[in-house]
């Protein structure tokens, strides 16, 4: 910190200002308006409209005339380019990984640098305007995201002159005459009404719309003319959200492009208002615990969710905010909708969630799978192996339901459901053989509470999920008969084992065990009350049958379903898996939990690592 309580600016920061500010000062006039307006200390969010690729020069001289040195967002690709990248690394700017599973680095970066303080530059339309007569576009939303996290002011800001040095997309600059730069800030943005409510599309959309008016106001008087009534939209005009619009539109890649998917998504984005989510629409199959909390996980990303369900009475309870019968006392969010028809549910969309219970799937596809969208990606939230078959939940989906493996994505981790439905931190895997089709997906999955890493480990991401329910079921049990945490965490450490051996001899990536889907997930489900495996086996332990336990609960354990599938796929393979195998007696040849202990215990001594 400065003297005057302001963040200390990096050297390679004043090395540029030391070089560019001179330069600026000779070649342009100013026209500075608004400084009383900019706080005096502590964080905050300036977002500037964006007219030249000359106006981070203008504005951060504004800014850096009036007392702040801006840490911008700015896109990764410039980060690349040699010196000028480094540059922007040593003045620690910001750098935006877009429509990646990246993209929420340069959120969580600009909120800790909230934090200490700094003044964090953000470009509302996330690039130059589309604009014909260069108004302020359509925002994104994530100015308002940073903002409404921190509860920082934001302050709206008009410029108007850079275009004139530097017109959109040329690369040209026209010195001579000496033109006037005209900055703007306005008094900060009222957000204060936002700032408790849920981080729901909606809401996200009704602070960038603010920030975008405040903007667009402060230009009107620059300019001493009236902006149009509707913000241009590039999507409802069948342009690029980023790059070189006009050089686009010259190419026959984009006259093609316009008849993909991807770009019927994008115009439907603008029609139906989204500012700039990855994904419009999704559909989740299941209202169960798990798939209600995904589903809100996605709402609160921005995305307009549809959910289905067998029972009108779950749909009606969903319809109206609430899900009693598997979350109770939760609120959902806005943006979810329920439905009995998978029809209604899944038309259009971009995403399909399956969760419903995995011996179930192949039963349910062939009533539903139908309807799936062709260019959708399928999204598997099931932690099982099947019966009979022996087939993971992305082999039944590609086989019954035709689904190409690089649509297939798999999200598994430590996810409790009732933790994440109440908006705790989590973290989770998203999986795909296509990068690209795992990115997306894990863009949409990405409220400030949710943090997907993504990998294209299928195999071991879903194995992963399956096993460690058959696990938690043991670790139950000793439970139940009244052990302690060194019996727990044995059993924790050798079903660990079980599990890896089982993963490579089916081709998963080793990796994949000591991540998020793995030990992560395990010890999430092995340990927690909340963990519907870990409190049926609990139940086992304490001398209640399976049944019973059934009758008690009334949702489903995994685990109980998937023990014997597990235990064939690892004959199969030829692996030894002794906690499966004593699981799947006490739940299925009625084998009592105290015998299966000393099963375990009497078996031949071995390497722990062979």
């Amino acid at each position: 910190m400065t003297a005057s309580g302001k963040p200390s600016v990096p050297f390679a920061y004043r090395f540029v200002v030391a070089i560019v500010r001179p330069l600026l000062m000779v070649l342009t006039k100013r026209d500075w308006r608004g400084a009383e307006n900019l706080p005096h200390s502590g964080g905050f969010v300036v977002a500037p409209n964006h007219l030249s690729h000359l106006d981070p020069l203008v504005f951060g001289h504004f800014m850096y005339d009036n007392g702040w040195a801006p840490f911008f967002l700015g896109k990764e690709e410039v980060f690349r380019v040699p010196v000028v990248g480094a540059i922007l690394r040593g003045a620690q700017q910001i750098p935006v990984y877009r429509n990646t599973g990246k993209a929420a680095d340069a959120f969580r970066a600009a909120v800790a640098a909230i934090h200490e303080g700094k003044c964090v530059g953000v470009y509302p339309e996330g690039t130059l305007t589309r604009d014909p007569d260069l108004w302020p576009m359509v925002g994104k939303t994530g100015a308002a995201r940073i903002a409404l996290a921190t509860k920082c002011p934001v302050i709206p800001v008009a410029q108007w002159g850079p275009q004139a040095i530097l017109a959109p997309y040329t690369k040209r600059p026209k010195l001579f005459p000496r033109k006037t730069m005209h900055v703007s800030a306005g008094p900060p943005v009222d957000l204060a009404d936002l700032y408790d409510q849920p981080f729901t599309g909606a809401v996200l959309r009704e602070a960038t719309d603010r920030i975008m008016a405040a903007i667009t106001a402060q230009l009107e008087e620059i300019r001493g003319e009236q902006a149009p009534a509707e913000r241009y939209d590039s999507r409802k005009h069948g342009l690029p959200e980023t790059g070189n619009f006009r050089r686009a539109q010259q190419t026959g890649k984009f006259r093609r492009a316009q008849q993909t998917g991807k770009f019927r998504r994008a115009q439907r984005r603008a029609d139906h208002g989204d500012e700039g989510g990855a994904v419009t629409t999704a559909a989740v199959f299941g209202t169960g615990s798990w798939g209600t909390a995904y589903a809100a996980v996605l709402a609160d990303g921005g995305t307009t969710v549809r959910m289905w369900g067998r029972r009108d009475a779950v749909v009606s309870q969903i319809n109206a905010g609430s899900n009693e019968d598997y979350l109770p006392g939760i609120q959902l969010p806005e943006g979810i909708s329920a439905t009995t028809d998978p029809a209604e549910a899944a038309d259009g969309v971009d995403i399909v969630v399956l969760a419903v219970p995995s011996q179930t799937l192949r039963e349910n596809l062939g009533v539903w799978g139908s309807v799936l969208p062709p260019g959708a990606a399928v999204v598997s939230l099931m932690k099982g192996v099947e019966l009979g078959t022996t087939k993971r939940m992305s082999e039944v989906i590609a086989e019954v339901a035709g689904v190409e493996d690089r649509r297939i994505v798999v999200v598994s981790g430590p996810n409790l459901a009732k933790e994440i439905a109440k908006r705790q931190p989590a973290a989770s895997v998203v999986a795909c053989i296509d990068e690209d089709v795992a990115e997306m997906v894990a863009q949409a999955s990405n409220p400030p509470y949710f943090r997907p890493y993504t990998n294209t480990d299928v195999v071991g991401t879903e194995l992963c999920g399956a096993v460690k329910n058959v696990i938690a079921l043991a670790v139950g049990m000793a439970e139940g008969l009244g052990m302690g945490d060194n019996s727990k965490a044995s059993i924790i450490t050798r079903g660990l084992a079980e599990t890896t051996r089982l993963g490579l001899a089916l081709g998963a990536d080793p990796m994949t065990f000591a991540g998020l889907a793995g030990v992560g997930d395990l010890i999430a489900t092995c340990m927690s009350p909340l963990s519907r495996n870990r409190t049926f086996g609990v139940n086992l332990g304490k001398g209640m049958g399976v049944d019973e336990v059934i009758a008690v609960t009334r949702q489903t354990a995994e685990g109980v379903k998937s023990c014997e599938s597990i235990l064939q796929l690892a004959e199969k393979h030829g692996v030894r898996v002794p906690i499966i195998e004593q699981v799947a007696a006490v739940v299925h040849d009625g084998r009592a939990p105290a015998e299966v202990v000393g099963a375990l215990m009497l078996r031949a001594l071995k390497n722990e690592t062979g």
